[in-house]
């Protein structure tokens, strides 16, 4: 499983060597903003930083790996597509709905809250990846993906006349 990079703001800034007299002065005002999520985003369990789907791409001798780390995410809320040029397309589209009961028995909602998440990731497969033989299954939070190499292809010259 591949970890996601977070740093916290005064790590980039020193990092950067941040502080000289040519730096932007303004450029700290955008950047956090990025990386610092809103009070409201923390309430709602959307405070990690930057959204991605981190990806692994392994090439075998027969074949390619691709490992996704989706850890809470329901197989029924990913779908994998592919097109004709080798495009790999990752979508992570999940809802949930939190409810309360506060007070005696027959008492109103007092509180009702809904968070959607979407994720989408596409990366483009070598030419020699065979994305009709793509295979997907979940196991433990990681979507591990599956497919073949095509036959090694050799360009040829063509003579000119």
């Amino acid at each position: 499983m591949a970890l996601s990079p977070w740093m916290a703001p005064n790590m980039r800034q020193m990092m950067r060597g941040g502080g000289g007299l040519l730096d932007d002065p303004f450029s700290a005002l955008f950047e956090d903003q990025l990386w610092a999520p809103p009070r409201w985003a923390d309430q709602m369990g959307m405070s990690s930083g930057l959204r991605s789907i981190p990806m692994d791409v392994i090439e075998k001798p027969d074949g390619f790996e691709v490992n996704a780390d989706l850890p809470g995410v329901a197989r029924d809320n990913i779908k994998v597509e592919v097109d004709d040029n080798n495009l790999l397309r990752i979508t992570v589209n999940e809802q949930q709905e939190t409810t309360e009961e506060g007070g005696p028995a027959g008492a109103k909602w007092h509180r009702t809250e809904r968070s959607q998440s979407y994720k989408v990731r596409s990366m483009q497969m070598p030419q020699n990846a065979d994305l009709s033989s793509l295979s997907a299954k979940m196991e433990d939070g990681v979507l591990k993906m599956k497919f073949n190499k095509t036959a090694h292809f050799e360009p040829r010259k063509i003579l000119i006349e």
